[in-house]
């Protein structure tokens, strides 16, 4: 032999069985890794050569054991076996007991047991079969029983076929055996697959009883992502799914089974360290509850008894600042304090202790209403929430599990405030729609509960009047502020005399403003500005307030901003913000408007803000925040409110010029009126009738913008006109609402000056005067293309013949003499054809002559009816009434 030669055994390590080749060399080289292929006569015998080297490497890791570079023995893993067997029986040098076997690939040879059951012996025979011959077990001369096993019969290596288990070939080989007494019932525990067994004798029957087995799932994890399947096979023990053991009381079939219904939930097969099954992190409650639901049981990693929720108990206490929250959680016979369940929900825990031998699932799903006393303090063990957070304990009210005895909590309640009576004193003259009344109860909630609010109803839908009617429900005991911007205090002291005159109202405004502190600290409503609000800050900020209510809040939607944190640095017992703009497109803008009304409620800003940024790809953060707003935000939008609205609304908005404006209209009034009256005196009235047109005409045009009078020079729009700061605020509100809306002038040069800041702001418009040669096709544009938001029309030009039907608004900029072409020009919307309402706003300047004509116009359309019972053409004004415009 001039070959090397190898000889077959086996190694025994951890109870598995390796195979062994030892290989022998007649010239004695060295056997080392690099020289061993060196040695093989052909390539397939090197091949096999660096098999082996691979093999013995493998398992010098595993065991840590030899550290030589010697490879004259190797030592090959089970499953390999006959591969390995294989490739070197090509040599014709392989050996067992030191004769030459040969290797047959191709006659595989099953092996099982023969088994005899007499009463109490059982007599277990190994026997082979290969195709149509079989013989008893003792015929091999070597079994290497592993997964890629072989026997040896007649010097012939033969494979065995299929991989079952075959641990128990020692009860039958090298011979059978007897067992007797209580040996009998161990061994027939732990049997073989039946497939495996031929059973003989008078007792055969017993190889058709295979067990049911019952499913159970052991969790790995504290989080319960990582699980094990195992089965109790009753008196025969536990086993799992896992373990390859064969006995002959495992069903097989059920078990697949059983592990086809637990793949059915979000668990899948994945080998990770010692378990078997993997379930993603925020599938796990619904996979478990499933389990559970199919009969299941399952344990813990500390192996205790996982339980499903039955119901709960919730009891609630109301107190001056909080809202105290108690109850039990039950689970079958168990109870989980609600503090301790609660507790383990904040933790984002997966279950709840409830005993030494069980734990609670905390199930995804209804677990969003627990979110609402995620926040909490705990006084005397009692959970205890911010009354300012009953927004989010909303679901958890929703359910009628709650104790039924929580009548002083309704106030507290997201729609408790439909429950507030919602009565506005006597001393309030006006009528309510039903959506107004609605909001003062909201008002009448918040006072209640000493908590702020947003109203934000949309605009034309009488937030200012929503506002004053609160009021009349006040004892004032303190000073209360609103503050609105520069050209609203008119329109909210007009709001004041009109619906609430009894209500005593300090304009706390302009250069002669009173700044006594004794006189402002008096129970009455003072009316400031934003502007005054930052010029006499630490006189404001002195006094301590019954109500504060910010009109147009969004000026301070920067936090970072001057105005906000003067405005959140004032002392009172309620606030208010008020503003039309839709606030789901602005939520960045929501911190510093909650910042000023509920310090708390929405936390830090920067936690805000990471809390928009995951909105945008988890939902449950926007609907989070969503119940946090919820009892401290009311939103009407006009479709909503429709069937209450009459088809046509009509609005008068109160505009205060800003100083400079005043400074120029009065200095040109007090020019103009001298030298008039000195002319009328002495030449009559007739004689100077342009005159006086002329002068009516231009203080119109003053109070509009002082550049229709002047040329126009440097400096911002709004900062020389108080009406078109008015009329931008609604435009921007109109289309962040999507509305479109229609501007009319009397004045072409103010709307050229209103298109070029609209053109600057990038709002999509279209144009209308005497000059437009295509009508048709501008008005088609504003009527069909749903970007275009803006109309602006001459009121001469604009006033008849059009059919602008998609139009939500109509702001009239100046007023006209006569009210019958106001009407056809607000009527140009509110047409036969439009279903929604039509709300019109007329910009009037006070303390004008823009208010002296609205006067002017109202005693003649008295008069009118009062004869003809109509009012459609009022007749010329004369001289004197024209005169009188100026003088008085």
């Amino acid at each position: 032999m001039t070959g090397l030669s190898f000889e077959l055994g086996s190694h025994l390590l951890l109870n598995s069985e390796y195979l062994k080749i030892s290989i022998t060399d007649p010239f004695k080289r060295v056997l080392s890794e690099d020289k061993l292929p060196l040695y093989a006569l052909k390539n397939a015998e090197k091949e096999a050569l660096e098999m082996l080297i691979a093999e013995e490497k493998r398992f010098r890791t595993r065991t840590s054991g030899d550290k030589t570079s010697v490879f004259s023995v190797c030592r090959v893993s089970p499953h390999r076996a006959f591969e390995l067997v294989k490739a070197l029986g090509i040599t014709g040098r392989l050996l067992w007991s030191g004769r030459k076997v040969v290797v047959d690939p191709f006659a595989h040879v099953e092996i099982c047991i023969e088994a005899a059951k007499e009463e109490r012996t059982l007599c277990l025979a190994g026997k082979w079969r290969s195709g149509e011959r079989s013989g008893p077990l003792t015929d091999c001369e070597w079994i290497f029983a592993g997964d890629g096993g072989f026997c040896i019969k007649n010097h012939c290596i033969y494979p065995l076929s299929g991989d079952s288990d075959r641990s128990w070939i020692g009860w039958v080989y090298p011979k059978p055996t007897l067992f007797e007494g209580a040996e009998v019932d161990r061994v027939l525990k732990n049997l073989p697959d039946p497939s495996q067994i031929l059973w003989i004798g008078s007792d055969a029957s017993f190889s058709k009883k295979i067990e049911e087995p019952t499913p159970f799932l052991v969790l790995c994890d504290r989080h319960g992502a990582f699980a094990d399947l195992w089965f109790d096979y009753g008196e025969y023990g536990k086993i799992a799914v896992h373990d390859e053991k064969h006995v002959s009381w495992r069903n097989r079939e059920s078990e697949k089974g059983w592990e086809k219904d637990l793949l059915e939930t979000d668990f899948i097969k994945k080998i990770l360290d010692s378990s078997h099954y993997y379930c993603p992190l925020d599938k796990v409650s619904k996979s478990l509850s499933f389990i559970l639901d199919m009969g299941w049981k399952i344990y813990d990693h500390r192996k205790k008894l996982v339980l499903r929720q039955k119901k709960e108990q919730i009891e609630t206490e109301i107190t001056a600042s909080h809202i105290l929250v108690r109850g039990k959680i039950h689970y079958d016979t168990h109870t989980a304090d609600l503090k301790d369940f609660v507790g383990a929900f904040n933790r984002k825990e997966r279950f709840v202790d409830l005993s030494p031998d069980a734990v609670g699932l905390l199930e995804t799903e209804g677990m969003e209403k627990w979110e609402g006393i995620a926040e909490h303090e705990l006084i005397a063990e009692t959970i205890a929430i911010k009354k300012y957070r009953v927004g989010q304990l909303a679901p958890l009210f929703a359910s009628e599990k709650i104790s039924p005895d929580y009548s002083e909590l309704f106030r507290s309640l997201p729609e408790g405030w439909k429950m507030a009576t919602g009565e506005v004193s006597s001393a309030f003259q006006g009528e309510l729609f039903a959506y107004q009344r609605e909001g003062v109860k909201w008002l009448e909630f918040l006072k209640e509960g000493r908590c702020g609010g947003l109203l934000a109803d949309e605009m034309g839908l009488g937030k200012t009047v929503q506002i004053v009617a609160f009021f009349s429900q006040l004892q004032l005991c303190k000073p209360s502020l609103i503050v609105v911007p520069t050209s609203l205090l008119f329109n909210w002291k007009r709001e004041f005399e009109r619906f609430l005159p009894s209500c005593p109202v300090c304009v706390f405004a302009g250069k002669e403003r009173n700044k006594n502190s004794d006189a402002l600290s008096q129970p009455q409503v003072i009316l400031t500005s934003y502007a005054i609000l930052r010029l006499e800050a630490e006189a404001l900020k002195a006094m301590d307030y019954q109500v504060i209510v910010l009109d147009e809040a969004q000026v301070i939607k920067n936090p970072e901003s001057q105005i906000a944190q003067i405005a959140c640095s004032l002392e009172s017992e309620m606030r208010v913000a008020v503003t039309g703009t839709p606030i789901e497109n602005r939520l960045d803008d929501l911190w510093s408007l909650f910042h000023f009304l509920l310090p708390d409620l929405l936390g830090k800003c920067n936690a805000f803000q990471a809390a928009l940024h995951a909105a945008s790809s988890d939902v449950r953060y926007i609907q989070q925040i969503k119940r946090k707003l919820r009892p401290f935000l009311l939103r009407r939008k006009k479709e909503g409110v429709l069937a209450q609205l009459p088809p046509k609304m009509e609005q008068v908005v109160w505009v205060d010029m800003t100083e400079e404006q005043r400074t120029r209209y009065d200095q040109w009034l007090h020019q103009t009126k001298a030298g008039l009256i000195q002319k009328v005196s002495l030449d009559g009235i007739s004689a100077h009738r342009m005159e006086i047109l002329e002068a009516i005409l231009r203080l119109r045009q003053l109070c509009v913008h002082p550049w229709l009078v002047e040329k126009q020079g440097e400096g911002d729009l709004f900062s020389l006109s108080g009406k078109c700061e008015r009329l931008f605020l609604d435009l921007e509100e109109a289309i962040e609402e999507g509305k479109k809306v229609l501007v009319y002038s009397q004045f072409t040069t103010m709307l050229h000056l209103i298109r070029r800041e609209v053109a600057n702001k990038g709002w999509s418009h279209v144009y209308l005067d005497g000059a437009t040669s295509d009508r048709e096709a501008v008005v088609r544009q504003f009527q069909e293309e749903k970007e275009v938001s803006l109309f602006l029309i001459s009121l001469k030009a604009g006033g008849v013949g059009l059919n602008l039907t998609a139009a939500d608004y109509v702001f009239l900029l100046d007023p006209w003499w006569n009210e019958a072409v106001e009407q056809q020009a607000i009527d140009r919307a509110h047409r036969v054809g439009r279903n929604d309402t039509v709300i019109a706003r007329r910009y009037i300047t006070a303390l004008s002559i823009e208010e002296k004509m609205m006067h002017l116009k109202k005693h003649k359309v008295s008069l009118a009816q009062g004869l003809f019972e109509e009012s459609s053409d009022l007749g010329p004004l004369s001289l004197n009434e024209l005169m009188q415009l100026i003088v008085d």
